[in-house]
């Protein structure tokens, strides 16, 4: 009888110590104290990331951005054809990013494609609820996101950035054809 206590007790042991893949994580978890590494040797291939968190939650609010943008003005994707209509300005991929970040209801954007004279150009395009919060993150962008070689503009509730050189043609046809939405 004890054997048989002694193995069941075993096996569920051993049961319980193995991941289990079927159950979902808690949706927070506490932060890990920085492990102390040895850095990493030259011939590594193997390079890992992990997710700072649990990246549904960022997924789940991008998928409520994308159901509730506002119709206030410009909106992404026309803009995107216009600019490819226009100004013959194609982004290679359209891709919606987190507009919470920068206060925004929704955004997207893509990257065209460099060219033997040219380097790409990138293009965003954040739409807000109104013109009051659209000039009001184009300020705060400005302050607090300086980049290089990137202009924008605020426009009918909407603000437009496009990182590329100052000297490239495209950088200013993309903003007469948002200027014209």
């Amino acid at each position: 009888m004890k054997r048989t206590c002694l193995v069941v007790a075993l096996a569920f042991i051993a049961a319980c110590s193995k991941p289990n893949n079927n159950t979902q994580e808690p949706a927070t978890k506490p932060i890990a104290s920085p492990e102390v590494r040895e850095p990493p040797k030259a011939d590594d291939t193997a390079k890992t990331y992990t997710a700072t968190q649990d990246m549904r939650k960022i997924i789940g609010k991008m998928g409520k951005e994308a159901t509730a943008r506002p119709k206030a003005g410009v909106t992404a994707e026309p803009l995107f054809d216009a600019l490819e209509a226009k100004a013959n300005i194609k982004l290679l991929e359209r891709k919606q990013f987190m507009g919470a970040t920068v206060g925004a209801a929704f955004c997207a954007g893509g990257t065209t494609e460099a060219t033997a004279t040219s380097q790409a150009v990138n293009v965003a395009m954040c739409e807000y609820a109104d013109d009051a919060s659209a000039q009001a993150s184009l300020e705060e962008m400005n302050k607090n996101l300086p980049l290089a070689n990137t202009r924008r503009e605020e426009h009918h509730a909407a603000v437009m950035t496009v990182t590329g050189k100052s000297d490239d043609a495209r950088v200013e046809a993309a903003f007469k054809v948002f200027e014209s939405l």
